[in-house]
């Protein structure tokens, strides 16, 4: 079997990760930007990290017969930072046409302030433009309400929501998500999150 992983972070996984999922049939991942567990202090750690996974985390899985492709964008933990935010977003257009890049993501909402609006209206905008693929990442509390408002913002935006994944989804929202047809409905398959009893319940 084949296996084209859809939302992965390898950036925190070792070598040997890499060669139990070759061994599995994984051919390809796709990862997300993500918060590293500490805010960022620049918007220079954001292109670094970037480049990371361009370049360095792409070869490392090659070496295992992976494709590695990626999506970037400032994740929504640290979007309330809206003065290195924006200072990403104004660089972020270069980093999206790099052949390892698939899109913007993951990109959303955390605490579902006016601050992350502002800077995922930003993402959205820079993704119609480009016509690049988006995957939103659904808060972790209050989630259906985030949805809600992420769906709003999109509307507004004037998105093409098939190039759009809302990822996360839970039996609180996958009803919501999924009357929007045009949309890609995500559910992360975690011991912590989601079980695999659960998804197939959904």
């Amino acid at each position: 079997m084949r296996i084209i992983e859809p939302h992965i972070h390898m950036y925190a996984r070792t070598t040997d990760d890499y060669e139990r999922m070759k061994e599995a049939g994984y051919v390809a991942v796709v990862e997300p930007a993500f918060w590293s567990g500490t805010d960022r202090s620049c918007a220079g750690s954001f292109f670094d990290y970037f480049r990371h996974l361009l370049e360095f985390e792409h070869n490392r899985a090659a070496r295992f017969g992976i494709a590695h492709y990626c999506v970037l964008g400032v994740n929504a933990k640290e979007a309330r930072h809206t003065d290195i935010a924006f200072e990403v977003l104004e660089q972020l257009p270069r980093f999206l046409e790099h052949p390892n890049c698939l899109g913007v993501g993951e990109v959303g909402f955390d605490l579902i302030t006016d601050e992350e609006e502002e800077v995922l209206r930003r993402h959205i905008r820079i993704a119609e433009e480009g016509k690049h693929l988006v995957i939103i990442h659904s808060p972790h509390t209050n989630k259906r309400v985030g949805i809600e408002r992420i769906f709003k913002v999109l509307e507004e935006e004037g998105a093409v929501l098939s190039r759009y994944i809302m990822d996360h989804n839970t039996e609180e929202t996958i009803e919501l998500t999924l009357s929007y047809p045009d949309v890609m409905c995500g559910i992360t398959l975690y011991p912590t999150k989601v079980t695999v009893e659960r998804a197939a319940a959904m």
